[in-house]
């Protein structure tokens, strides 16, 4: 196997190869690119901490504001629901994560330390999640959850750190552990086009990428689940294991991504490194808006694509807890399934992809999510739990509240509202909207990345998906924000049709998508492609193979 800078001629075919990116063959040429490779290797980095972030983050932290809740289920001196928690959160995050990231993508691409930030924001993610294990450490109240079959003698827990300032502080670290995640996100994701030459080339291998983030993400998912029903851990110690396990994957995921992705110390020409970047991110704003029209449509519609499925696993995970009653123990085994789901998701959108192309496969996604989001809240109706309905007295379930067997009127309605259950037949209906979800974002998160790649200009690429990233935050907050004010505003009956929210936005994206031409895109920026850093060889997608395949072709 011959690898050298230059051109070779392979079978009449013309194609550029770059030392370490292309193996040229005889027969074929095969993508061995340590750069794709690492590119793989930490996205699926940041999968150990999704899978984490999504699943027992999200359920140790309700269950940090249940026990922290008075009798009425209120935290915080009745300023808050506990039910309200993970959705405002999901309002915080997605504001802070709308302002940082152009300025953050502007720097990184007329800077040269686009590694050196990638080696930051790993570290600065894997503290956050090392502070979030500790403060999921926990104790037994010695009170039997209500919650819970009373056989299983389940008792309720709280954190070592059991005051309102440790849950004020796990909201604050987790709103930076999102704000690390989505710069990690941006700077790795700034490799994608860089990785291919042709729209099916980098499908392949964000394709590849993904189903190594949604693998990794089973696998912890997997591991910390067969732990949690093993031990019968509550949603505590499932966090704090699940951070452990998280932190485990991911440094070894890190450390073969660090190796093997390149220095971008190259400035790309014509780059505008003045005020850090900040005056090309406002040069890139412009030119999103004026000189690359479908740029322009494309992000329009992602307002509505992105604010929805980024509020998917948040809302459905506060759906079944607060309204369904699903146990949380139970709620990661859905959203555990989902996330294999997933995998099918991002493997199958390769094939879809080239019988459809990308633009009618999220078009037709969006129907997708429409129809099963409609679906939902007619097939799911919860009501009160009847072990609550048959005792006469009965436990509140909120670990602040400091009386716990009670028959006042008021005080059993909350206990009422609290625990509400479904049979057994809603809740494999509800897994199989999971899971049906789990594939939706499988093909989406993939499909939109090679889509959009096929539009940006060359050697702005970070910049460009800074914006993208910001148009999709700056409204992610919208849908989350909207279900919080009915949350705190209606009973727990009135919960039933909140998530009928979403639907809008799935509407926006159909409508502008429609809109893009991707040849139009390919003709506007054709002159800039030549500033585009890394391994971009044109003609040489034609009979690859995964980068991850490393036998040797030549016999």
């Amino acid at each position: 196997t011959k690898r050298e800078r230059g051109k070779e001629n392979i079978k009449g075919k013309m194609v550029r190869c770059e030392e370490n990116c292309i193996t040229c063959n005889k027969e074929r040429m095969v993508a061995k690119r340590p750069e794709a490779r690492g590119f793989i290797y930490a996205t699926a980095a940041r999968g150990s901490m999704a899978g984490y972030n999504l699943i027992f983050l999200s359920l140790a932290t309700a269950e940090y504001a249940v026990s922290r809740a008075a009798c009425n289920g209120t935290i915080f001196n009745g300023a808050l629901k506990a039910s309200s928690v993970l959705s405002l959160l999901g309002t915080g995050e997605g504001i802070v994560n709308a302002i940082v990231p152009p300025f953050a993508g502007a720097y990184i691409d007329v800077s040269p330390h686009r590694k050196p930030g990638m080696v930051l924001f790993f570290a600065l993610l894997g503290l956050v999640t090392l502070i979030e294990l500790i403060m999921f450490m926990n104790e037994s109240t010695g009170i039997l959850d209500p919650r819970e079959d009373p056989e299983s003698e389940t008792d309720l827990h709280v954190s070592i750190f059991n005051t309102d300032a440790g849950l004020g502080g796990l909201l604050f670290t987790s709103l930076l552990g999102g704000l690390f995640y989505q710069l990690l996100y941006l700077v790795t994701i700034a490799y994608a086009p860089e990785v291919g030459a042709t729209e099916l080339e980098r499908t392949m291998h964000i394709g590849t990428s993904y189903a190594y983030l949604y693998g990794v993400e089973v696998v912890v998912t997997v591991v910390t689940l067969m732990a949690s029903f093993t031990f019968n851990f509550d949603a505590f110690t499932g966090g704090s294991v699940g951070a452990g396990v998280t932190l485990v994957t991911y440094l070894f995921f890190v450390y073969y991504a660090l190796k093997l992705i390149p220095e971008r110390k190259d400035v790309p020409e014509g780059a505008n490194p003045k005020y850090c970047g900040s005056q090309a991110m406002v040069t890139g704003f412009y030119n999103a808006a004026k000189t690359y029209p479908q740029i322009r449509i494309y992000l329009l519609g992602h307002i509505g694509s992105a604010a929805a499925q980024q509020s998917i696993i948040v809302l459905s995970t506060q759906y079944m807890q607060f309204y369904l009653g699903i146990s949380s123990l139970t709620i990661s085994g859905i959203l555990g399934i989902g996330l294999i789901a997933s995998i099918s998701g991002a493997v199958a959108t390769r094939g879809l992809v080239k019988r459809f192309s990308a633009k009618k496969v999220l078009i037709g996604l969006q129907f997708f999510f429409i129809v099963t989001f409609v679906l939902a809240p007619l097939l799911l109706k919860s009501e009160p739990s009847s072990e609550a309905l048959d005792d006469s007295q009965f436990v509140v379930p909120y670990g602040n509240c400091p009386i716990k067997n009670t028959t006042d009127p008021e005080l059993l309605a909350d206990a009422l509202a609290a625990n509400r259950e479904i049979t057994t037949i809603q809740l494999l209906i509800a897994a199989c909207l999971v899971i049906s979800w789990g594939i939706g974002i499988g093909v989406s998160q993939t499909a939109t990345i090679a889509f959009y790649s096929e539009l940006i200009p060359g050697g702005e690429e970070t910049l460009y998906f800074g914006l993208r990233e910001t148009v999709g935050k700056a409204f992610v907050w919208i849908p989350v924000l909207l279900y919080t004010f009915i949350n705190e505003n209606v009973d727990v009956e009135g919960q039933r049709f909140a998530i009928l929210i979403l639907i809008p936005l799935f509407v926006i994206a159909i409508v502008f998508w429609y809109f893009v031409d991707p040849e139009a895109a390919r003709e506007d920026i054709k002159h800039t492609l030549h500033r585009r850093r890394g391994c971009v060889n044109e003609g040489a997608a034609e009979n690859q193979v995964s980068p991850l395949e490393d036998e040797d072709m030549e016999k």
